[in-house]
């Protein structure tokens, strides 16, 4: 479980995944602090040796808060979550979630 404390706030996990592995990536809000335009989202994961294998901005789009990704090598991978604001208000961009890495 994390918690976006700020709008603009990120938050970074690492995780050890396996080579060949599919994984599905989850994030779900918790709680009622959350306005619909800001829920939290997974918007960048970053391969073993750093490189940048998943990018989301959410200029375009709204961003998927569940993704199926697959290891091309065994490693720590590290997931950055971010909370999103396309409107500005005390309750927008911040607020508790979990995020779920699951093989599948």
């Amino acid at each position: 479980m994390g918690s976006l404390d700020f709008v603009g706030d990120e938050d970074t996990f690492e995780v050890t995944l396996t080579a060949g592995t599919t994984y599905t990536i989850s994030i779900d809000p918790i709680g009622s602090g959350w306005e619909h335009s800001s829920a939290p989202f997974v918007g960048k994961v970053e391969d073993v040796v750093g490189s940048t294998v998943h990018d989301y901005s959410f200029t375009t789009s709204r961003p998927m808060r569940s993704f199926t990704f697959t290891a091309d090598t065994t490693g720590t991978y590290h997931f950055t979550v971010r909370g999103h604001t396309i409107e500005s208000g005390p309750d927008f961009g911040d607020g508790e979630y979990r995020l779920t890495v699951a093989e599948d």
